[in-house]
């Protein structure tokens, strides 16, 4: 990774990042030594996102989340048990925490006007953190699924506004994460309620979805 720095190649930095993702499978002894492996995930994630930041590599970021779900699906096949529930879900918040960083220091610093890239990045993220982590709360705390959600919903109501305000140039990122927000608060109805109000939530995602394919003028959502 210094020498992609220093050189200024986007290529090695991708090599490099493959290799640091894959070396946990390659040296795999069969214990399940679950801290040290979530250590070292948090520790190369870092390493990454700082190295993305000083090039403004936005391939880095988006590699390294997906080295990362990678990585926990495939310790979590044989190696998670119910009691390290809470664990991997403080685990996972700090990934989480992470990507959240990059793409707030990616579309406020850079001069440039974000790109597919940067938004693949926040609705993955988003996206990945909340469905692992409900899966993880579901069986044994699932009376605060609601409030978690809600939560997240907050977090990403609170970015939208605080990027609309910075950045008034360029609104498609305060509509990425308002309509991420609008999202989680259409989920805490069929989360935490029942029969009609799930009707209700959906119908608003899927207005919410329209409105922002209306707005950044993208036909996929």
């Amino acid at each position: 990774s210094l020498l992609a720095v220093y050189h200024s190649a986007l290529a090695l930095a991708i090599l490099a990042a493959l290799g640091g993702y894959l070396t946990p499978l390659l040296i795999n002894s069969g214990s399940n030594d679950y801290a040290a492996l979530f250590a070292y995930i948090a520790v190369l994630n870092a390493g990454i996102l700082l190295v993305s930041i000083f090039r403004k590599w936005q391939q880095l970021p988006l590699l390294g989340l997906v080295g990362t779900i990678f990585l926990f699906l495939t310790w979590s096949g044989d190696g998670y048990t119910p009691n390290l529930a809470i664990i991997c879900t403080l685990v996972l918040t700090i990934y989480f925490i992470e990507f959240l960083l990059v793409s707030l220091f990616n579309t406020l610093l850079s001069k440039e006007k974000s790109d597919m890239l940067e938004y693949h990045l926040i609705m993955l993220n988003a996206s990945w953190y909340f469905g692992m982590t409900y899966s993880l709360l579901k069986p044994e705390y699932e009376y605060i699924l609601g409030t978690f959600t809600a939560l997240l919903a907050l977090i990403y109501g609170v970015l939208a506004y605080a990027v609309h305000v910075i950045k008034k140039d360029d609104e498609v990122p305060a509509i990425f994460f308002g309509g991420t927000a609008l999202v989680f608060l259409t989920l805490v109805f069929p989360i935490q309620f029942e029969q009609q109000w799930i009707t209700i939530a959906w119908l608003t995602e899927a207005t919410v979805l329209i409105w922002m394919a209306v707005r950044t003028k993208m036909v996929r959502f």
